[in-house]
């Protein structure tokens, strides 16, 4: 479901918050996923930032980064990333504008609606819980517990649909840390995918947050109230390490822009969204 993935793609946006302006740093961290109550696996991600530069690296089952690891590359603060990915023992890699990205799929889903005409009602963001939280990583942390609830009805042919969502998410952000400027194009591109509902829901839960976040945790159901069945996610994203470097300690290419071969935009897109569904562009 497309809800689904766009709620979940948020906690990428929010976690890249924790990222120093202007110092190189190394962050580590982990995302943990079920579904309807089975565990979906934990994947790693390791996040290297040296001023403009940022690369995340998606490690999956393997223990440390290699030459065919996916990954995403920006050298100027966000304005386009490099998207690497193998396939068939070749590692391709294209240019992505975050912008035109989301656009894509706002477009999407909006020729989909085209179809299904949906009505949307009862969408809330709500602010339940704002406190102190614990120490984290050294830095002092605000917990809150945000709220976020819609309903949709659609028809498509003869077949109608009708389903809700609800879904918590309790966040603990500091504010003791700059927020890096590729953060702030991803969100731009996030809440302006053009397609009104869901950025409106995206803009809804990003103006809650006072901060970097350090652990997003989120629960979300979803029901299928046709045929009476409710379907549950849930996801926990947690740094789990920010270790502070000079640029000279930088391990040596890491933001060298690779060598590989090159995909036409129409490819490009394809390997976005399979990244997407695959979750390489959440945390």
């Amino acid at each position: 479901m497309f809800i689904k993935q766009r709620e979940s793609l948020v906690g990428l946006v929010l976690m890249i918050g924790a990222l120093q302006v202007h110092a190189a740093s190394v962050v580590n961290i982990e995302t943990e996923s079920s579904e309807n109550g089975e565990s979906k696996g934990t994947q790693t991600q390791i996040v290297t930032i040296d001023e403009n530069k940022v690369r995340l690296d998606y490690l999956g089952a393997e223990s440390e980064k290699s030459a065919t690891t996916s990954y995403l590359l920006t050298l100027n603060a966000g304005k386009n990333w490099i998207l690497g990915d193998q396939k068939d023992n070749q590692f391709y890699c294209a240019k992505v504008d975050m912008k035109d990205f989301f656009r894509q799929i706002g477009k999407i889903v909006s020729r989909i609606d085209t179809l299904a005409n949906p009505e949307f009602s009862d969408m809330k963001v709500e602010l339940l819980v704002e406190e102190p939280g614990p120490e984290m990583l050294g830095y002092a942390t605000t917990h809150i517990r945000i709220k976020t609830t819609a309903k949709v009805k659609a028809s498509l042919l003869t077949k109608r649909f009708e389903y809700g969502m609800n879904k918590v998410d309790d966040i603990w952000y500091t504010k003791e840390r700059e927020v890096h400027p590729a953060k702030q194009r991803w969100i731009e591109a996030l809440t302006h995918s053009g397609y009104e509902q869901l950025d409106q829901l995206s803009s809804g839960l990003r103006s809650k947050i006072g901060g970097p976040v350090l652990i997003h945790n989120s629960a979300m159901e979803v029901t299928n109230y046709k045929e009476n069945k409710v379907e549950t996610y849930g996801r926990e994203v947690r740094v789990v390490s920010i270790k502070e470097l000079k640029s000279s300690e930088v391990a040596e290419g890491t933001f060298t822009r690779p060598d590989c071969k090159k995909i036409k935009k129409g490819q490009t897109k394809d390997a976005a969204k399979t990244m997407f569904k695959e979750g390489k562009l959440t945390l």
